[in-house]
């Protein structure tokens, strides 16, 4: 049977730990936003970046939604709200940022995108796409 490590699981939980570290109070998920106001965190892409003899360089795409219900109304104060999230997450991954226990390296925030819920207008999120990169035997 072959012995193996869930790779990505270590990559996307210290993420989340680090997210949730800096910005406290906000619960985090990995099924759906929940409450007033949540993170959800999921994976989109893991990719090879390169390979030597007995290690690999991996790369893995995260999507980390912040979402908040507004009560209806899409105002100055929710997109201050969902901008002044996004612009704590581009700081904590602003760009060769390295996990503490090297858990990944290289984490960037790759892009940022704003949208209320098309099917429930009260909702508003940030979408804030992530990578990082894992040096795995």
């Amino acid at each position: 049977m072959i012995d193996y490590t869930n790779q990505i699981h270590k990559a996307i939980d210290k993420v989340a730990s680090v997210i949730t570290k800096e910005i406290t109070g906000v619960p985090m998920s990995f099924s759906e936003n929940r409450g007033n106001s949540s993170f959800f965190l999921s994976p989109i892409s893991d990719n090879v970046v390169e390979r030597f003899a007995t290690t690999v360089i991996r790369q893995y795409t995260l999507l980390l939604v912040y979402e908040i219900t507004t009560g209806g109304q899409y105002s100055e104060n929710v997109f201050k709200q969902l901008s002044n999230i996004a612009e704590r997450v581009k700081v904590i991954f602003s760009g060769n940022q390295s996990s503490t226990e090297d858990e990944y390296f290289n984490g960037v925030c790759e892009s940022v995108e704003y949208e209320r819920d098309d099917e429930d207008q009260s909702k508003a999120r940030v979408n804030i796409t992530l990578t990082v990169q894992r040096l795995e035997s």
